[in-house]
């Protein structure tokens, strides 16, 4: 009798033990698909973004490609906003960070699992790449800048006032707007290398939204 007492309290417990588990897991998996969904809308608009960036950088090359009388000053001053304007993905880490520092991710199938593990290696990849473009910015196109576009101008446009000025918009100087056009391939290249690594991100993330549903029956 007192083994089978003792037994039964086992049960017992291993089925609590597995109740709360389960439990767990659910409410981790709902949470993270929660996540997963964000990241995938977050994707989709700066990719959106990205796209029409690629393509100002296309028509800020043409225009330097001009003749120098021909080009378009206006247009290749509010090339600055381009150039420091940047729309990055920030992903919603909280759950899968608790997930893997807590050791939860036994709780998931193989499969699944190997597929947020490539999520995050995908994401550490993006934010690397952002990071050089960043770094590109501040040491170069801001030096640049200072350099090549009137800065009295951009000032009073940034305060939406308007001033005469008896300088031009542009110094019209063939190495700065060479200078220019080495910039805006580069940052076009990494804009490009961004998105290809944003469509990797979206994909993989629908994937493990799909393996979420499938394996706990989420809706």
């Amino acid at each position: 009798m007192l083994f089978l007492a003792v037994f039964s309290g086992f049960l017992a417990e291993n089925w609590r033990e597995h109740y709360i588990e389960n439990r767990r897991s659910r409410e981790l998996a709902m949470s993270l698909k929660n996540d997963l969904v964000k990241d995938t809308a977050s994707i989709r608009f700066i990719m959106g973004y990205r796209n029409k960036r690629t393509e100002v950088f296309d028509k800020l090359l043409d225009e330097i490609e001009k003749p120098v009388n021909l080009q378009n000053d206006t247009l290749l001053l509010f090339a600055e906003d381009e150039l420091f304007r940047r729309s990055y993905f920030v992903p919603e880490a909280g759950t899968y960070d608790q997930i893997k520092q807590a050791g939860f991710l036994r709780y998931f199938e193989r499969n699944l699992g190997n597929d947020l593990v490539r999520y995050e290696s995908k994401r550490n990849l993006a934010a690397l790449q952002l990071d050089m473009e960043n770094k590109f910015v501040f040491e170069n196109v801001i030096t640049l800048s200072n350099k090549l576009f009137n800065q009295k101008f951009l000032r009073y446009r940034e305060k939406d006032s308007v001033a005469q000025f008896g300088e031009p918009l542009i110094k019209k100087d063939s190495s700065l707007l060479s200078e220019l056009y080495g910039d805006i391939r580069f940052l076009q290249k990494r804009n490009l290398t961004y998105l290809y690594t944003l469509n990797d991100l979206y994909y993989l993330a629908v994937q493990c939204i799909d393996l979420l549903n499938e394996e706990f029956k989420l809706k």
